[in-house]
């Protein structure tokens, strides 16, 4: 059985994240076996956070909710047709 652990410190970043700092810790447990030419395996596990100094722009939602008042329309529009015709 081995071990690795390692921390990584955030500083910069790009585009959306740029300014970013934060630090991430990395471990992993290793099974090993004798056998040099067997695979290692093992599960690594990263936790940590970091910080942004802008507002990550949320997604835009205005196409949807357009698209929805619009067959809300053509639904009502249908109905008072069906009524006036009926």
């Amino acid at each position: 059985m081995g071990t690795v652990s390692d921390t990584i410190s955030i500083t910069g970043g790009e585009g959306t994240f740029d300014g970013a700092i934060g630090t991430l810790l990395l471990s992993e447990n290793l099974t090993l076996n004798p056998d040099p030419t067997a695979l290692v395996r093992g599960l690594p596990l990263i936790s940590g956070s970091f910080q942004t100094f802008k507002t990550v722009p949320e997604p835009r939602n205005n196409a949807a909710i357009f698209s929805i008042a619009l067959i809300g329309v053509r639904f009502l529009l249908r109905q008072h047709r069906l009524r006036v015709i009926g």
